[in-house]
């Protein structure tokens, strides 16, 4: 008796050890609804499958068939299913091995059935779901050691699916979610490891919703037309660059009050009510570069001062100035000292002064300003470090005609490098202008590059050089 007991115990683990191994160590793709019915008669006993699993099928309608899974070793993409409405069959899935990616299924309308769900070891992508409505199927998910992607849903009208994520090790991107008003569902959100991207998203009118927030990476917000400031980042650290682009409605910058220090870049580019940098009123320091415009974007058409950075000391990399069409001046930027790399102001067509950089004692790079049609003086660079400047370009400023800035004729003084001055305002048409304009003698045309541009040039030439 005592053997048969043994015997049949020993059987009894034979045959849970042999159903709690995975099955389909190469995956299985799900092509059609019967597939699905018949999947537990087809493969009894398979709850673990090792590989990956693809759902995608013209007429699969649900996954009722495939409750018994509880883990996928591999990935899990459900993508081109027209006539799926739900995935309530996943409902005892635990675990997917790598990542999940959910796309183009035109008429689903929920995550729901993904609620047992608490470990992913890679990626999630939502992504063209047009009918998705509700994410409350991820709520068992605390954290996502790779990338969160929730793109094209238009339907999507907050994110509270995400209630319970403390840790992102990728990044996260929201873009083209037209029903997203604000960020309520990422309140426990503690940490992403990458980038932050909220992209085209017309119906976002807050920030709101994060919470103590670290972000490791870079923050973009860019292209959502209804946002009209960034109120919500108030608790948000941030470990990288902040480019803030394209927001038509973003009248200010009052969310970033709490930033005393940037790591990397702060680029504002291109956001058309946008008439103050107010919000950055504690910023200090930018490590990296700042740019309201550069040689890709225009600055912002509205912006009529820089208040907001009266503050602001030092710039580690660039100064770019492009295209910021209602800016009259720079009286904002008195705090700033030093600029580590090149000064760049260009295609000001209201700015009619330097002022505000009288205490800008030294800059790591060219001084470029050209194409300001209302600038007629640069003597705010009176206190500039020449030695600083590498090259030195100043054209096309057709009102300017007051280059005599300690700093210009001093660099004429001691060239470090090129020199290109021509078609400004008589007095700063060429350097030997300015040198006259400054009392000073320099030799013939030690400068680079001369222009000539009309025959009374040509002819004079011999009697003023």
């Amino acid at each position: 008796m005592k053997k048969i007991v043994l015997l049949f115990v020993f059987l009894v683990s034979q045959q849970a050890y042999l159903f709690s191994q995975p099955c389909l160590p190469n995956g299985i793709t799900f092509s059609t609804q019967s597939q699905i019915n018949n999947f537990q008669s087809n493969y009894p006993g398979c709850t673990e499958i090792g590989g990956n699993v693809t759902i995608q099928g013209s007429n699969i309608t649900n996954l009722n068939g495939l409750s018994v899974i509880t883990s996928i070793g591999g990935d899990l993409w459900i993508r081109n299913n027209p006539s799926l409405s739900n995935i309530l069959g996943l409902s005892n899935l635990t675990s997917v091995g790598w990542f999940i990616r959910i796309e183009n299924n035109t008429n689903l309308s929920s995550l729901n059935g993904l609620e047992n769900l608490t470990s992913v070891s890679s990626n999630i992508t939502i992504d063209n779901n047009y009918w998705l409505n509700s994410i409350d199927g991820l709520s068992g998910l605390t954290s996502i050691p790779g990338n969160l992607t929730i793109w094209r849903s238009p339907n999507l009208t907050d994110l509270t699916g995400l209630n319970n994520i403390i840790t992102i090790t990728g990044y996260v991107d929201i873009e083209m979610s037209n029903g997203i008003t604000n960020l309520t569902g990422l309140g426990s959100l503690t940490s992403i490891g990458g980038n932050f991207y909220i992209y085209n998203n017309n119906s976002l009118t807050s920030l709101s919703g994060l919470n103590n927030l670290n972000i490791s990476g870079d923050l973009f917000v860019e292209n959502n037309s209804s946002l009209p400031n960034l109120s919500g980042l108030q608790t948000v650290s941030f470990g990288g660059s902040i480019e803030i682009k394209s927001n038509n409605t973003l009248a200010n910058l009052t969310g970033l009050n709490n930033i005393t220090s940037i790591s990397g870049n702060l680029g504002i580019f291109s956001n058309g009510n946008l008439n103050s940098l107010t919000g950055l009123d504690q910023l200090t320091t930018i490590n990296g570069s700042l740019y309201l415009g550069n040689f890709y974007y225009n600055g912002n058409p509205y912006l009529t001062s820089l208040s907001g950075l009266d503050n602001l000391t030092t710039i580690g990399g660039n100064f770019h100035l492009k295209s910021n069409g209602s800016l009259t001046n720079l009286s904002n930027l008195s705090n700033l000292t030093s600029v580590g790399g090149y000064i760049r102001i260009e295609s000001n067509s209201s700015l009619t002064s330097l002022t505000g950089l009288e205490n800008l004692a030294s800059m790591g790079g060219g001084l470029t300003i050209i194409n300001n049609s209302s600038l007629t003086n640069i003597s705010s660079l009176a206190n500039l470090d020449v030695s600083t400047i590498s090259n030195l370009s100043i054209y096309n400023n057709s009102s300017l005609s007051v280059c005599n800035a300690v700093a210009i004729f001093n660099f004429f003084q001691s060239v470090n490098g090129t020199v290109n001055v021509y078609n400004n305002a008589p007095g700063c048409n060429n350097p030997q202008e300015i040198a006259n304009s400054c009392g000073i003698t320099i030799s013939c045309l030690p400068y680079g590059n001369f222009y000539l541009f009309t025959q009374a040039e040509i002819d004079n030439f011999q009697t003023t050089k």
